[in-house]
């Protein structure tokens, strides 16, 4: 009982001594695992044995594209989380509330990029919105632990989150269709030539 105790007390201690900060990162950590390995199970393309080699096999797995593209995505996530951080603070949120919107932010946007991560060249919509089961239940997944982080009391307590107002939801679905929009236009000038390399 004593080990027992003693286990509790420094789990206590050591919540205490981490900033307000370094937890709701750790659950946006666990809901973008969940989606994200559920990529591993995407189906074949069609005809993507009759395509030309996506590159020269001796340059970089990362071409300058698809770096250009997660500079892009990160840049949009970062502007759109702390700029939504800010405008709640001012419009009279709490911090726990202003927090919570960020890490929405995040994992919402992931959402809308997961479907734009299952083809590099293609859109959700000819690859058929749910062609991959298994991603949808990932998708599925991440919302559920999503919502009991945001309005759970138990997890609110744990990762000093806030419940969000239907009309807070807006803005944040507004940044993920942004970045899908972004990445599936940038997807079309590919495929239209503009772009070189893949």
């Amino acid at each position: 009982m004593q080990i027992q105790g003693r286990k509790t007390d420094d789990y206590t201690s050591t919540k205490k001594q981490l900033p307000d900060t370094a937890l709701p990162p750790a659950s946006f950590t666990a809901t973008e695992e969940s989606g994200g390995l559920m990529l591993a199970f995407e189906p074949r393309e069609s005809g993507i044995m009759q395509r030309p080699p996506p590159h020269d096999p001796r340059q970089p797995i990362l071409s300058h594209r698809l770096l250009l593209r997660i500079a892009v995505v990160g840049t949009l996530l970062l502007a759109g989380s702390f700029g939504l951080f800010n405008w709640a603070l001012a419009d009279g949120a709490s911090e726990a509330e202003a927090r919570t919107i960020a890490v929405n932010v995040f994992v919402c946007s992931e959402l809308f990029y997961l479907f734009n991560c299952r083809s590099l060249i293609r859109s959700m919509f000819s690859l058929g919105i749910f062609s991959n089961r298994w991603l949808i239940c990932g998708i599925v997944t991440m919302t559920g632990l999503q919502l009991l982080f945001t309005y759970s009391p138990f997890m609110n307590g744990i990762f000093y989150s806030a419940p969000t107002s239907p009309s807070g939801w807006l803005p944040i679905v507004a940044v993920g269709a942004v970045i899908y929009i972004v990445v599936g236009f940038e997807k079309r000038l590919q495929n239209n030539g503009l772009q070189p390399g893949r």
